[in-house]
């Protein structure tokens, strides 16, 4: 399908697209994840896309805080369940700069809805991963199962 918004995209339960982005100074080939069972396109959706398209750089400037924030506060749940943390991303350790290489983009998921968010690796939930999830022009930092 030629999307007017979103161009060229194939359909496997939902439609997608490869898109290269920058993210921190790196780049990175993700999907473009459009939610659709009955092969439509919303204008949610598109809405949503071109709002994260146009607003991209904006958004990559204010989330080392949020992300930071985020990880501090789950730090002491997730070094119960999962692992022993390295000591060069324990609490005392670890600061903006350094949280944002331990995240990899790799899906943006728009729903039927136009809700959407960046599903993420992370090394501390490798299994799970994260979302940085964008809602009413604010950024939250959500576990992928909130999104999807």
């Amino acid at each position: 399908m030629n999307d007017e918004v979103f161009g060229i995209l194939n359909y496997d339960h939902g439609y997608e697209k490869e898109e290269e982005i920058i993210f921190f100074d790196k780049s990175y080939k993700i999907i473009i994840s459009v939610q659709s069972y009955d092969k439509t396109i919303t204008e949610e959706q598109r809405k949503s896309y071109k709002m994260f398209k146009e607003n991209y750089n904006e958004i990559i400037k204010k989330l080392p805080p949020i992300l930071l924030e985020y990880y501090l506060k789950i730090y002491d749940e997730f070094i119960e369940l999962y692992f022993k943390v390295p000591e060069k991303i324990d609490k005392k350790h670890i600061n903006e700069e350094l949280i944002v290489r331990l995240i990899k983009p790799r899906t943006l998921f728009i729903d039927k809805k136009g809700k959407f968010g960046l599903l993420c690796d992370c090394i501390w939930d490798e299994e799970h991963g994260i979302a940085i999830l964008f809602t009413d022009n604010s950024l939250s930092i959500v576990e992928q199962d909130e999104l999807i």
